[in-house]
Order: structure tokens, then sequence, then C-alpha cells
């Protein structure tokens, strides 16, 4: 067996109990190879450590569904290569339903698109632990941009085939929920963060980190979920803000201070997806707080990720400043930081316009509209 790469998943590293829909009449006919090559049916389930009725069903019924570990171990005793399956699996399933139809074995997730796909669930989307169901991960993505919603099943079909989609409504979000735990194992495989980003404090995933080749197509989509366009003196600027939870940081001495001090001058936003948040600038906190406490949060307080995200900038040759802009108080009691990505200078902003961009038209065509008017760029050519 070829080594494995780690940036991908192939169908023998599934759970064993995950079923395959196999071509044409492939499966009945592995079955019917290995009965004349073990001397009859009998040997063969013996030889397999299997249960004659299963076999003997699938003759009986043409079935075209074998487990993964059925599979591997037919595999074995036919002395055939796992990869000889590949573009044989048409359909993986559970339960009546195909989650992944035509699936793409391997899946690899070193690519344009995964690194896309990185950049969604780290951003507008998630991996969710579901608890109802053994733990396994889940994959959603939130939008109330359809071309967000086009670009990330676009790049998803293109990495696994085609998948299973929840479509529903939240708020003003279409809210996309993948229950297959294909997905999500595969991503966080590669460093995407499961649970809540928030409070989960964690880095940017190490596949983006490691090839920095692909990283462009993850800042594409971090920037069109999280980013955002102005101008000051009638030249634009790029901003990426993340959040990150204090919990962790704040001894209760630490907190109680923000309670008197902070907590009483906050103002509260209310989104439209009906959860509520308290914050406050953080030049306010600044003025009010004791040094120490500021200190604490400005050196412990802001988000991994964004730090991550911000030194990969600078090693392509964009230069920006963080920006420490808000507390905030979450309606659970969470104490959270605002930390913004900052781009202004001239050069980095054309650079960004010319090599990254916006995933989100109306927000690129922005950035272009400024730099037209600025003079750095025209309709055919930049300057």
């Amino acid at each position: 067996m070829k080594e494995i790469k780690k940036w991908e998943t192939h169908w023998f590293e599934l759970k064993e109990e995950s079923l395959f829909k196999l071509k044409d009449e492939l499966l009945i006919e592995l079955i019917k190879e290995a009965r004349d090559k073990a001397g009859n049916l009998n040997k063969l389930v013996k030889a397999l450590s299997l249960s004659y009725p299963s076999f003997l069903y699938a003759l009986q019924r043409r079935a075209k569904l074998v487990s993964v570990r059925k599979l591997k171990k037919l595999a074995d005793f036919l002395e055939l290569e796992y990869s000889y399956f590949n573009d044989k699996i048409i359909e993986v399933k559970k339960g009546r339903i195909a989650s992944i139809k035509n699936p793409k074995f391997p899946f690899n997730l070193k690519c344009k698109e995964g690194a896309y796909l990185l950049g969604c669930v780290v951003s507008d989307g998630g991996i969710y632990i579901d608890k109802r169901s053994r733990n396994v991960k889940r994959t959603a993505y939130y939008s109330s941009d359809k071309e967000s919603i086009n670009n990330f099943i676009r790049c998803l079909n293109k990495v696994f085939g085609k998948v299973h989609i929840i479509n529903s409504t939240k708020g003003k979000n279409i809210a996309l929920g993948i229950k297959s735990s294909i997905i999500g194992d595969s991503l966080a495989k590669v460093g995407a963060i499961v649970g809540n980003k928030t409070k989960n404090n964690e880095c940017i995933p190490w596949i983006v980190k490691e090839y920095p080749e692909i990283s462009d197509n993850y800042f594409n989509a971090i920037f069109g979920d999280e980013g955002s366009v102005g101008h000051s003196r009638n030249f634009p600027y790029i901003t990426l803000t993340r959040y990150n939870h204090l919990t962790s940081i704040l001894s209760s001495e630490n907190a109680n201070e923000l309670n008197k001090k902070i907590k009483p001058l906050m103002k509260e936003r209310k989104f439209s997806t009906g959860h509520k948040i308290k914050s406050i600038k953080f030049s306010k906190v600044r003025e009010l707080a004791s040094k120490k406490l500021v200190k604490k949060i400005e050196n412990k307080g802001i988000s991994k990720l964004l730090l991550d995200e911000s030194e990969l900038l600078e090693k392509k040759g964009l230069r920006k400043r963080i920006w420490l802009s808000r507390l905030g108080l979450t309606g659970k009691g969470h104490y959270t930081t605002a930390t913004s990505i900052f781009i202004n200078r001239k050069e980095s902003v054309l650079k960004f316009y010319k090599e990254i961009g916006f995933s989100l038209s109306r927000k690129q065509d922005k950035l272009k509209h400024h730099l037209m008017k600025v003079g750095r760029i025209s309709e055919t050519k930049t300057l």
C-alpha cells in the first residue's frame, strides 16, 4: 500500500460500518470470484470471518451495498489494491440517503478548493460535535449572500463529490447543513477548528500554514466572509475582524473589575439571528481599567487564529497592523475581544486586490471602485 498523505482521506479510512454502492454488478462479481478462489461460499465466509447469510443474501438479491469492513476483507482476499476501488464507488450511503454521490476518492484537501473550504469553516461556517449522535462531526455554513453559498457548494463538490446538503433559513441567513461526518472528519484532519471558534481560540489550519501556495484561496474565503472595505483620505483600506473569549485568562478579580468599571458603560447590539451582545471601545477600557488588566488582555486576549493569519499575510508581502478594537460581553456572560487586521498601505492594498481579493463580487467591486477612483488601477490594467 502506498504511503497515505496526511491531507488525504481514503475510502478504507472511513468508519467500518460506512456503506458503499459499487458500479454495475461489481460487488456480485467480486463475491463470485472470491467464492471460486475459496472453493465454495462456506469456505469463503470462514476465511473472511464473516457471516454466511450476508453473502448468500448478497448473491440472491444481487445487492450493491457493501460496508468498508467487508470491502477491505474482499480486497485483501483477492489481493486487490485498495486504490482499485477509488473510481468504482458511486455512492457513500447512510441509511436510505446517499451522503455523497460519485465520491472523489481519495479526498484531497491540499488544493485551492480545499483551502477555500477551510476559510469558510473558520469564518461563517463551522464544524460541531453532535452529542445526540455518538459525538460525530457535523459541518455547517451560513451566509445571507447567494454567491457565498454557491462558492461553498462548488468547492465542496469539487473536493468530495456530490454532497447531500440540507438547506434551511436562520434569520436572514441561508443555512447549509452537512450531516455526513466524513466531511467534518476530513476537514478536521487538516486543521479545521472543531467546536466554538471564539471559545476554543485555536490556530490557523496547519495545511494552510505549511503550504502557503494554497493560502490565497483561504484568504479569499475569510475576507469574503469576515472582511470589509472602507476608505480614509480617499484611499481604500481592508479589515478583517476575529473574536476571542477571555474566560480562560480572566481571574475572578479581573472579572469583578470589568463588571464594576466597564460593564455599566457597554452598549447593547441585537443581531438578525436574535442573539445580543454588549460592547465598548477598547480605548475606553484602557482609560478606565487597571494597567495590569489592560496589558493582560492585550498580551493574551487576541485571537490565535487572527495572529496566525496576520503572520502569513506578512510573509506574503502584505504590510498591516493589528488593532484591538472592542471589548464585548455575550448573552451568556463571557467577555470577548474584537481584534482586526488593518491593511491600509497603498502597495499592500493593491497587492491584496491583485493576488487575493474578496470571494464576494460586491466587496471586490467596491475595492476596485476605490482603487480606480484614486488612479491605482484602470478598467484594462493595473498601474
